[in-house]
């Protein structure tokens, strides 16, 4: 009776443990930023520089440890990341000048670290993440009535370490499959003088240094094994 009782509590604790983690794959899609704003001294060359969201990917390997009503997730992502900045020309002082455009993409293997709660059906994640760029590409166009367009393509133009914070709202659908919305929020400053160096020599402006950050935002599903 007690050998019974001995295994049927190995069991139990065997089934419990099992239960805690979970592994699975996460899919999404969405818009990407690489985050750049005009600069004070913007106004003095008669440039204004905005950022516009591109269309951007994601996948992930996953791992979950359950506790109560949280559970923290992490794993092994791939996240191409895309962005394009437009440099206008204010007419009176540039009257020749059309307008600049640098794209970039970048391929990141990241490490996200999340803490989840459990909201009834829904879940609300919030944490951190470490990146690194594998690959990138960089274009720059620019268009003037005193010249025709111009492209520059360059690797390495960005720095490969990315750290940022990142969130997740999800909505379970089952035990095991889940729609959910990631956001990541860059904070290291990952671009290069590429940009402004192509800019300012094509139009003959004053280099500056000019911050940029990734931002990304998703929308996909994940399954879970087990559980």
């Amino acid at each position: 009776m007690k050998r019974i009782f001995f295994c049927a509590l190995i069991l139990t604790a065997t089934n419990s443990a099992i239960a805690q983690h979970q592994f699975g794959f996460s899919a999404g899609a969405g818009i990407s930023q690489l985050k750049s704003k005009s600069l004070k001294i913007d106004n003095d060359r008669g440039v204004n520089v905005t950022s516009r969201p591109q269309f951007s990917t994601g996948a992930a390997f996953v791992y979950r440890y359950d506790f109560g009503d949280q559970f923290i997730e992490t794993g092994l992502n791939y996240n191409y990341m895309n962005g394009v900045n437009w440099q206008e020309f204010d007419k009176e002082k540039h009257p020749t000048h059309g307008i600049g455009l640098a794209l970039r993409d970048a391929h990141y293997i990241n490490i996200p670290v999340t803490l989840n709660f459990r909201l009834a059906d829904f879940t609300l994640g919030v944490g951190a993440s470490a990146g690194f760029a594998v690959f990138e590409q960089y274009g720059f166009s620019a268009s003037s009535e005193l010249f025709a367009d111009y492209f520059y393509y360059d690797e390495k133009t960005i720095e490969r370490f990315d750290f940022g914070l990142n969130g997740q709202i999800g909505y379970d659908i089952t035990n095991n499959f889940t729609i959910q919305c990631k956001g990541y929020f860059g904070l290291q400053d990952i671009g290069s003088d590429v940009e402004e160096t192509q800019m300012s020599s094509v139009f003959e402006l004053e280099k500056v240094n000019r911050p940029q950050r990734n931002r990304q935002l998703t929308i996909g599903v994940k399954y879970m094994f087990g559980g």
